[in-house]
């Protein structure tokens, strides 16, 4: 009798903690379906690894090379899609845009030099970059004398997969990325204010504020791929006649009304951050490695030391 009753009660305490460990695993399951819940795991990152491109596995931290250097050529940016079906990189000063792993590459219609901040929309069909180009300043003097002097200024373009030719952007910034299929951009302000984040136009005029704070620096936008969220690299505000560094603290924004949500890092030295293709985590720069971070918070976890990101590049797995 009571070994009966021993093992009824064992099986009743037996039968519980199953049901406690089946509610915890819905749990879990549940909070890793929620937008920003648990930190992704899946997928593969784009970056430079030296002069070559390499494929980082974010599960299991191995890379591999993908597109290898030639000879004293090397390449100098990358960005991808979130399915992974379109890259985009500078190979020796030239643009291109290819398949996965840089199968199929075009040359993209490029003006300039020096092109980088590479990024591609998050449907995989448009290609956005800077470039310098030179052009000459022109003005009279106080003795009528026409006077143009060379000058160098960054500009903004984009061009879609099926179209021949780039759009130019003007000049509003140094850094950009895509918000859906609009272009988001640093805007650079009047004299004495800071730079903010803005949703731009073809003409590169902004139309919604997005990121903004008198009293911060705000550059390197990332929306994440469903529009939801927008991560900025924040500073303070230079000093007069300063420079900005284009890095700090990662800083996480609600994209559609503006409205700051959390710090993502504390430190000083962040730099590009990108979205996993489900928007749930964000990989940044820090110094020479890149590290994750659960959109919600949580510890950075180190994904590979001694590369190098230029731009979104978290692609879907194999």
């Amino acid at each position: 009798m009571l070994e009966g009753t021993s093992r009824s009660c064992s099986g009743v305490a037996t039968g519980v903690a199953g049901a406690a460990l089946a509610l915890a695993a819905l749990a879990a399951s549940a909070d890793a379906r929620k937008p920003g819940g648990r930190e992704s795991a899946a997928g593969s990152i784009y970056a430079l690894c030296g002069p070559n491109v390499c494929r980082i596995d974010v599960a299991t931290r191995r890379s591999t090379i993908v597109l290898r250097r030639s000879t004293d050529k090397e390449y100098a940016s990358v960005a991808a899609s979130p399915s992974g079906q379109t890259l985009a990189f500078v190979y020796d000063g030239d643009l291109f845009r290819s398949g996965r792993d840089g199968r199929g590459r075009h040359e993209l219609d490029q003006s300039g030099y020096g092109t980088y901040g590479l990024s591609v929309s998050p449907n995989g069909r448009s290609v956005s970059w800077f470039a310098r180009v030179n052009s000459q300043q022109c003005f009279t003097d106080f003795n009528l004398n026409y006077i143009c002097t060379p000058v160098t200024y960054t500009n903004l373009y984009s061009q879609g997969l099926s179209e021949r030719e780039a759009d130019s952007h003007g000049r509003p910034s140094t850094t950009a990325g895509w918000y859906r299929t609009q272009l988001v951009a640093q805007t650079e302000p009047e004299e004495g204010e800071a730079d903010y984040i803005c949703v731009i136009d073809d003409d590169g005029d902004c139309t919604r504020t997005v990121a903004q704070d008198p009293a911060r620096a705000y550059s390197s936008p990332s929306t994440s791929p469903d529009g939801r969220y927008l991560a900025v690299v924040s500073e303070p505000v230079p000093p007069e006649n300063g420079d900005m560094d284009f890095e700090g603290r990662i800083e996480i924004w609600n994209a559609a009304n503006g409205r700051k949500l959390r710090n993502l890092t504390e430190g000083t030295k962040d730099d590009t951050p990108i979205f996993s293709p489900d928007g749930k985590t964000v990989a940044f720069q820090r110094g020479k490695d890149i590290l994750t971070r659960a959109v919600k918070g949580g510890r950075p976890k180190l994904v590979k030391r001694g590369a190098t990101l230029t731009g979104p590049s978290w692609t879907r797995g194999q």
